[in-house]
């Protein structure tokens, strides 16, 4: 979805919601939430010694199965169970190891579920579940949202599709260009009428450095 931010735009921001207002609350709860689930995150030595463990033996599970110094449960089918929870303090996302039947409710709230079954000597079964509060966006929003990224650039020139995005969302436009730049942008509309958008980024993270190191 990031790729087709920059030619979607003007367009875009409406399909958040039915109207205007609820577009605005919506669009506000979910980036804030999207953004904060990623700022400064604090993960205890336990939550990062399971993830650690996890990517490791992905493939090989047996090598995890049997670590009780990661898993926080055992289920009644001898599954292995952990989990965390984590909400956003101030400046910072706090995660901690936990095991819950509480859905995320409040903002930026998140829980995440990692199941590992045994089937049989040589077969495992991974399960895993992340949920995150993202306000009051419903499902119908979210693919109004995808279907208006992917169409609003339709029928535009590569030009006045620079001029949306700079004319509309400049603060968007200064905050992400500390982290890349557009070096080209070409909107070439084919015989179906589809158009097919050739776009190449710039990665600048040592602009970045200052702020967040």
């Amino acid at each position: 979805m990031l790729a087709f931010a920059p030619i979607a735009c003007r367009e875009v921001a409406p399909a958040f919601g039915p109207n205007l207002p609820f577009a605005r609350q919506n669009a506000d709860e979910f980036f804030y939430s999207v953004g904060s689930r990623f700022t400064n995150i604090q993960r205890p030595q336990r939550v990062l010694r399971a993830r650690s463990q996890f990517g490791h033996y992905a493939l090989t599970p047996s090598g995890v199965y049997n670590d009780s110094s990661i898993w926080l449960s055992i289920g009644p089918d001898s599954a292995r169970l952990f989990g965390d929870e984590g909400v956003f303090s101030v400046d910072r996302y706090i995660v901690n190891a936990r095991i819950t039947n509480t859905p995320p409710d409040a903002l930026t709230e998140s829980r995440e579920i990692v199941r590992l079954r045994k089937l049989s000597e040589n077969e495992y079964e991974w399960f895993t579940n992340v949920e995150v509060a993202l306000g009051h966006v419903g499902a119908v929003d979210i693919a109004n949202v995808l279907a208006a990224v992917l169409s609003a650039g339709e029928g535009k020139t590569s030009a006045a599709i620079r001029a949306n995005y700079s004319s509309n969302f400049p603060r968007t436009g200064a905050a992400l260009g500390r982290l890349f730049t557009i070096e080209s942008l070409t909107a070439t509309p084919d015989n179906e009428g589809a158009t097919t958008f050739d776009i190449a980024i710039k990665l600048t993270p040592d602009i970045l450095k200052a702020t967040m190191p």
